[in-house]
């Protein structure tokens, strides 16, 4: 998982609130990575994209927020 993708479109096999991770990535130094391990516990902290909040380039799915 990159620094500054879009934490709520990642892998759907990570379960974590994705309503939450919208418009947030990874609290981490440009241009790292953080990997995800299959059974694997891991707690990650994030952080909101700066400007408008409109994200285009990704996997452009609908995150359910209710």
């Amino acid at each position: 998982m990159g620094s500054h993708y879009h934490f709520a479109e990642v892998n759907g096999a990570l379960s974590f609130d994705r309503a939450a991770a919208q418009c947030m990535r990874l609290n981490i130094a440009p241009g790292t990575a953080v990997r995800f391990e299959p059974g694997q516990t891991r707690e990650v902290s994030l952080i909101s994209f700066g400007g408008s909040q409109t994200l285009t380039g990704f996997q452009i799915k609908e995150v359910e927020t209710a």
